[in-house]
């Protein structure tokens, strides 16, 4: 469906719940500062404190394109949908509010999908890690899982590339292809084939990352769909692969165009914490099985093969003998979750994890304590 560039309103959601000032201001800056100047930044505040209250109202003073509004704490699903119903802008993303985006982000990428008539955007992402290192998340064909044989070869042998720059910084990234700076469309069935095989592929599960055309999204009574707010980990993969079952082709960007932070002392990026979360993940890996086992097959399967590799980790973590004994009841209904998956797929449609053992071991080695 065609919309005139020049009159196209974008609008971008931003849950906040007692975001650090400096990480909030930064992040506002960012979205003020972008050269497409038609914006609607919904600022959604879930029940922060009187402080952080404070900070936003003040924000909310700086320009006219910003709208706040105010609700109990409900977790970020539940933030997410409010900014969903306020939505009036032609274009759809969000942000997480200590994060920020490149200033040439949203012309470069309204202006691509306009050009290749495209009902989304994918683009790649900066994290910046704790301890000041710098990991791009490139998104292009060269890691692509259309072939699966072939990934897999690539996959066992890829090393990460890591260099010191000027700053004193380390920045890390994965080999790239001259084709990588390419732009690359795609259809539904291959979107969502590579986003459920993985947190990474074609933008992964994140909303911050993709820029939606509304119309493709709208229901017959004009309503956007919403976040399962039962939900409170992947809740952003299931809403993404629900949502990208409505479009129609997908674009995705070599560029990397927005910056993740881990804050120092996050707890969510720490061990005990991750297995603490882990169940709530199967639930919602249950949730996104269903919604792809009838109408997308293979992805489908792909979705199944990373469940399978989640919850095979997760076994051999919780039998670790620093875990052994407070987790027994995990790993006991964990063996149970794993089992029932076993019974839910086809014989001869397992493959070999395809996360490359270098990159995951230099990864973790970084994150976790």
């Amino acid at each position: 469906m065609e919309t005139n560039v020049k009159n196209a309103k974008i609008s971008v959601i931003v849950p906040v719940y007692n975001t650090p000032t400096l990480h909030l201001n930064r992040c506002i800056d960012s979205l003020l500062q972008q050269d497409y100047t038609n914006t609607e930044i919904i600022l959604v505040d879930d029940g922060s404190s009187r402080d952080c209250c404070a900070v936003l109202e003040q924000i909310a003073t700086r320009d006219n394109r910003i709208h706040l509004f105010h609700k109990e704490n409900g977790g970020v699903s539940s933030a997410r949908n409010l900014g969903l119903s306020k939505v009036t802008g032609e274009f759809l993303t969000f942000m997480d509010s200590d994060d920020y985006l490149d200033s040439h982000a949203w012309s470069l990428c309204i202006g691509s999908m306009q050009s290749h008539d495209s009902d989304l955007v994918c683009f790649g992402w900066q994290d910046h890690l704790a301890d000041g290192t710098l990991v791009d998340h490139c998104i292009t064909q060269d890691y692509s899982m259309s072939t699966i044989a072939k990934h897999l070869e690539v996959m066992r042998h890829i090393t990460p590339i890591e260099e010191t720059l000027a700053s004193g910084q380390k920045r890390v990234s994965l080999p790239r292809s001259k084709e990588s700076n390419q732009p690359l469309v795609c259809d539904r069935e291959t979107l969502l084939t590579e986003i459920a095989s993985d947190n990474i592929h074609y933008g992964g599960g994140y909303p911050w990352n993709k820029i939606w055309r509304t119309s493709a999204l709208r229901d017959a009574d004009g309503s956007l769909p919403f976040y399962d707010e039962s939900l409170t980990i992947y809740e952003d993969k299931l809403w993404v692969l629900e949502a990208g079952a409505r479009i129609s082709s997908a674009l995705i960007m070599p560029h990397i165009l927005y910056h993740y932070m881990f804050l120092p002392g996050s707890l969510t990026h720490k061990d005990t914490d991750i297995i603490d979360r882990q169940p709530l993940a199967y639930k919602a890996y249950d949730k996104i099985l269903d919604f792809l086992e009838k109408d997308f097959p293979e992805a489908y399967i792909r979705a199944y093969n990373f469940y399978f590799d989640v919850i095979f980790d997760d076994i051999h973590v919780l039998k670790d003998a620093r875990h052994r004994n407070h987790y027994q009841k995990q790993y006991t209904e964990t063996m149970a979750t794993y089992k029932r998956l076993c019974k839910r797929i086809a014989p001869r449609t397992l493959y070999y994890p395809v996360r490359s053992p270098q990159f995951c071991s230099w990864l973790k080695e970084r994150t976790l304590p």
